[in-house]
Order: C-alpha cells, then sequence, then structure tokens
C-alpha cells in the first residue's frame, strides 16, 4: 500500500500529463482547423481550357470541388475530389492564357497512386455535365485516368497563398497530425 502523501504525487503527475495531452491534442487539431478551407476557386477546365467557379474545399487531405456550397452542405457529391498526399501546389510555369487570374492562379500536380486510392474506394458520381469541367474529375466513375495537373485561381494573392500553403501542409505533415488526432482523440476519451 502506497502512502497517502506518494499516492498524491503520483495522481498529479498522472493529471499533469493528461493535461499535456490534452494541450497537445488540442493544438494539433487547431492545426488540422487551420489548413481546411473552404472558399470559391475559378478551376481551369481539362479539353476547354476554360474557367469555371467551383466552390472548394479542403477536407481530412482532400480538396474537393462543387458547383455551389448548397451541393456541398446537401450532401451531393463533388463534382471533384483530389487527394493531397504527395501532391505539390505551385505557380504554374506558363503563365499564358491564364487571362485575369493569371496572377492568383496555382498549379495542383497530384500523386497518381494517392489518386488512385481514392478513386478506388470512393468513385463518386461522374460529372455528368460533359461541356461543365470537360469530364475531367479526378475520381472518374467512368473508369477514365485522372488528370495529373489542376489549374485553380483565388480570389486574391493572399487566398492563393493560403490555398497553396494548405497543400503544402497535407502533402506530408497534415496526413501524420490528421492520424495523431484520430487515435489522440481516442485515447483521451478512453483516459
Amino acid at each position: 500500500a502506497m502512502d497517502p502523501a506518494a499516492e498524491a504525487r503520483v495522481q498529479e503527475k498522472v493529471t499533469q500529463a493528461q493535461d499535456g495531452l490534452a494541450e497537445e491534442f488540442r493544438a494539433r487539431r487547431s492545426l488540422l482547423r487551420r489548413h481546411s478551407l473552404a472558399a470559391w476557386l475559378h478551376k481551369r477546365g481539362g479539353r476547354m481550357k476554360t474557367w469555371k467557379k467551383r466552390f472548394c474545399t479542403i477536407e481530412n487531405g482532400v480538396l474537393y470541388y462543387y458547383v455551389s456550397p448548397s451541393d456541398r452542405e446537401s450532401g451531393k457529391a463533388a463534382l471533384g475530389a483530389l487527394v493531397l498526399r504527395n501532391a505539390a501546389a505551385r505557380r504554374p510555369t506558363d503563365l499564358a492564357h491564364k487571362g485575369k487570374y493569371k496572377d492568383t492562379c496555382f498549379r495542383v500536380d497530384l500523386d497518381s497512386a494517392e489518386q488512385a486510392t481514392l478513386v478506388a474506394s470512393v468513385a463518386p458520381a461522374a460529372d455528368d455535365d460533359d461541356d461543365e469541367d470537360d469530364g475531367q474529375a479526378a475520381a472518374d466513375a467512368r473508369g477514365r485516368p485522372a488528370k495529373a495537373k489542376w489549374i485553380f485561381a483565388a480570389t486574391s494573392v493572399a487566398a492563393m497563398d493560403e490555398w497553396m500553403g494548405a497543400i503544402a501542409f497535407w502533402r506530408s505533415e497534415g496526413y501524420k497530425v490528421l492520424k495523431e488526432v484520430r487515435l489522440g482523440g481516442k485515447t483521451l476519451s478512453e483516459a
């Protein structure tokens, strides 16, 4: 049997450790929230190279794009889903034909192996409006290969930087943090 003073010291150390874990968990959740975005962007189409306004989100390391926020809120399938693990965001090297978006456009290069895991696991309904995005949804239910390069344009240079930063986060660190938060959440709730 442990004397009451020693037992109190042990309990205090356990409480401090739990508080430290809880604080670390909150910090990691906050980091995930900072890199989860939702805003209007313009997306350049595949074959036609036309710009279409899309409501885009980054959730749990996937960039989804929809016709509107109400489509997302109502549970309608996204027009496209881009896995950001191992993806790279950068400014396009060729700004010709980017028109009024040349100052705020950015390119997302996907990892085809990572994208294939999403296509296999999710396979959302294909974009039926071929004219709309030229059938270039990343997770294409028609069996066509996913595009490797996507061009988006933000509403401002600051917004472009924010999106590129979020994509850079999800490229590698984000998935690790997400896994830790999921594991940490279970650990903390059981504690």
